[in-house]
């Protein structure tokens, strides 16, 4: 390097004079850059990607789920004969029907859930990750793999994998309503029981004082013709015969059920229904397919190639600099020395 800039700090020129003098470095390490992205692009695998998407399901999909809901909706009968012991009556909480948006967005819901991911993939041993993106309805699961029919077969995988956790979800959900409206129904029936018992008793009660004050006044036969209304007309009126063959009778009977026998039955008849309700699931489908591709992922060489050679070059310009620097500083410290020599 030319010494007349000793002493004194570097000029531009002289650095560009350093630098063009070290162009074997710059231009090494240039092609360095480019011959590291030609290897790249070489020996890069090749990665494909599997796209599944999917449509919101048909009605008839869902039907299975549908009918017991609609079953299950159906609010517990109330009769007078109820409300003419008690004012309580089972009232039953409204269950939103299930319908096509509802099914879908729990899909949606799990078709994107890291957890749900997470546990398929650490099942399923697949070295890679899923991909939900949702655009005007479609929804769409990607995923990435170096074999095209492996990509494929993990993202139908999953998208299987989340229909059926939904529908389980959904299921289990049902059954549940159904199951606290069953419990509903058992406790209405065991209190209308518990009621007509002690309707049963105090019925006894009342005849059996009734009888005493028929045999008291010599009332043997029923008094017909009585000034008095229907409903103001005593219970001794009956007469002897007729009180002790109704007593008889009441005592006679093994069940109370009788004294509200209709909306007993009505009450049953819903908790079989209930009972009856079987939930299908082999045809239900949270989602329906609308396409599925696989297609090779292209790498955008002349951009890393660019880059690559831009890299190579700026790293080059740089060890050839400090290579100007280090160069002119250890001829400054010549210089010094010679300096101080006699």
């Amino acid at each position: 390097m030319d010494r007349s800039f000793r002493n004194h700090e570097p000029e531009l020129i002289e650095i560009y004079n350093g630098l063009v003098s070290r162009w074997r470095t710059i231009v090494l390490l240039t092609m360095c850059g480019l011959v590291a992205v030609v290897a790249y692009l070489i020996f890069k695998p090749v990665v494909y990607e599997a796209t599944v998407s999917f449509l919101p399901p048909q009605k008839n999909q869902i039907q299975a789920l549908r009918i017991p809901v609609l079953i299950a909706r159906q609010g517990i009968p109330r009769t007078r004969s109820v409300m003419h012991v008690t004012y309580w009556t089972p009232i039953l909480p409204k269950i939103p029907e299930i319908d096509v948006a509802q099914v879908f967005a729990a899909f949606r819901s799990n078709l994107t859930s890291p957890g749900l991911q997470q546990r398929y993939v650490q099942e399923h041993v697949i070295p890679t990750e899923f991909y939900v993106s949702n655009n005007a309805g479609t929804l769409t699961l990607m995923i990435y793999s170096d074999h095209s029919d492996q990509a494929m077969e993990w993202a139908k995988g999953f998208s299987r994998y989340a229909s059926q956790v939904t529908i389980q979800e959904l299921t289990s959900n049902i059954q549940h309503v159904i199951g606290n409206r069953l419990t509903l129904l058992e406790y209405a029936i065991t209190t209308i029981r518990n009621l007509n018992d002690q309707y049963k008793l105090v019925r006894l009660e009342q005849l059996k004082d009734a009888l005493h004050i028929a045999r008291k006044l010599n009332i043997v036969d029923r008094i017909v013709e009585t000034p008095l209304r229907p409903e103001d007309v005593p219970l001794y009126y009956r007469g002897t015969t007729m009180l002790s063959a109704e007593i008889e009778a009441v005592q006679q009977r093994g069940t109370t059920d009788s004294f509200g026998a209709h909306h007993i039955r009505e009450l049953q008849h819903t908790r079989d229904q209930l009972r009856s309700i079987s939930i299908k699931t082999d045809d239900v489908q949270a989602a329906s397919f609308n396409e599925a591709s696989v297609r090779r992922v292209k790498t955008n060489s002349t951009r890393l190639i660019v880059l690559g050679i831009l890299l190579g070059l700026v790293v080059g310009i740089m060890v050839a600099f400090f290579g100007v620097v280090t160069e002119w500083s250890r001829n400054e410290l010549a210089d010094k020395k010679s300096a101080r020599a006699p």
